[in-house]
């Protein structure tokens, strides 16, 4: 339990921040601050998502390897992007498929490192 704990708070700190630097910087023309985003909410977001990836890895072996942190946060962020995406747009009237592809692979690429930094410190604690 201590290990879902404290790898699930490194993991939400990782997405936190790399959800910062990818959405809120590299791709901020794809996805525009309105400038009423609540920061504390996506914080807790961040720290509920890193606590979901930390929860799976521990029932599933638990994975303390880098690259299976990697391999396996992956997979999960693909599946949930695809998830939310799909529910995301089913009243739209326009799609735009090309952002959300994007937000597939950024959402996919922070849970590979989300994977790693759980798998890792999973493995410090242990």
């Amino acid at each position: 339990m201590k290990f879902i704990l404290a790898s699930g708070f490194i993991g939400g700190l990782v997405n936190f921040f790399l959800g910062w630097l990818l959405y809120g910087y590299l791709f901020k023309n794809h996805f525009p601050s309105t400038g009423n985003e609540n920061i504390g909410l996506i914080f807790f977001g961040c720290l509920v998502y890193g606590h979901i990836v930390s929860f799976c890895f521990s029932k599933s072996g638990p994975v303390t390897n880098y690259r299976k942190g990697i391999k396996y946060g992956a997979i999960l962020g693909l599946l949930i992007s695809l998830y939310m995406n799909i529910f995301g747009n089913v009243s739209a009237t326009t799609i735009n498929t090309n952002l959300i592809i994007l937000d597939i692979a950024i959402m996919t690429l922070i849970s590979a490192f989300v994977g790693m930094m759980v798998a890792v410190t999973n493995r410090k604690i242990q």
